[in-house]
């Protein structure tokens, strides 16, 4: 849950020629950071939640703003950072499984700003895509070991690549229609998809021998690596079929869904109606 979600607050957003911004304040620090633990209140303050936040994020065709010629005109890129401040207690970001909310990555003592960094890339010419993204979360720990000193910031790193292609010739956008569809007697939209991604925590401090004690001030990574394999079956535009083939490769055998085992395939089958 490195991504902050959605929160209560105030933003502005605007353009500059090829350009798009977005900036806010918002009261916490957005949905997935909020912490059901108990945390250390001090008379007279109110840190329930991480917050204030304040975040800032621009969008724009940078290709095409430097006049450069070609496909790569229709590529965006955009840049992301957000800071706010988090209470002491067990209040760090962590990782959800789709099948369970601990274990992966359980949370750490933390104090001190938490700071996220974030870049994506989208660019689709005719019938494909090419996605990425990238965010990496920084938390500071002031004052959190067993002798109350600051300890390594604990770190998220998080990012995918994901690249499709419509076989039958359909250019991509966010409303594929076939060219013939399925009841009309054709194939419909066929579309192929590879995606790879990562999600990991760790600690600043790589020194000496890692725990996976919460005041540890090196703390034992884990990261888990998944490799996709789909194909979307668009048959008509209102209804498609998408297949995906997953591996999934966790660094710490004892840290997974299923433990003892670092590595397993998973499949999945959806049937999506359009209205």
């Amino acid at each position: 849950t490195i991504a902050p979600g959605r929160d209560t607050g105030v933003m502005v957003s605007g353009t500059l020629g090829r350009f798009g911004y977005e900036a806010g304040v918002f009261d916490d620090d957005g949905d997935n950071a909020e912490s059901s633990q108990e945390q250390f209140v001090q008379e007279g303050q109110d840190l329930e939640h991480a917050g204030p936040s304040f975040a800032v994020r621009v969008t724009g065709d940078l290709f095409r703003a430097l006049g450069v010629s070609g496909s790569l005109r229709s590529a965006n890129l955009g840049f992301a950072y957000t800071t706010s401040n988090v209470p002491e207690g067990l209040n760090s970001l962590r990782a959800v499984w789709f099948y369970a909310t601990e274990g992966f990555f359980q949370r750490v003592y933390v104090e001190g700003r938490r700071q996220r960094f974030g870049a994506e890339s989208d660019w689709t010419p005719g019938p494909t895509s090419l996605r990425a993204e990238w965010m990496q979360s920084r938390e500071q720990r002031n004052e959190q070991s067993n002798r109350n000193e600051d300890l390594s910031d604990v770190i998220g790193n998080a990012w995918y690549l994901a690249g499709t292609w419509f076989v039958t010739g359909e250019d991509k956008d966010d409303n594929v229609n076939p060219r013939r569809p399925f009841y009309k007697g054709g194939p419909g939209a066929i579309e192929l998809a590879v995606r790879y991604e990562q999600l990991g925590f760790e600690s600043a401090s790589k020194e000496g021998t890692s725990f996976t004690n919460p005041r540890a001030e090196h703390l034992t990574p884990n990261t888990d690596s998944v490799f996709t394999l789909g194909v979307n079956w668009i048959t008509s535009k209102w209804t498609r079929v998408i297949v995906n083939a997953i591996h999934e490769d966790f660094e710490d055998a004892n840290r997974t869904p299923i433990p003892g085992t670092s590595s397993f395939w998973a499949g999945l089958i959806r049937l999506n109606i359009v209205f």
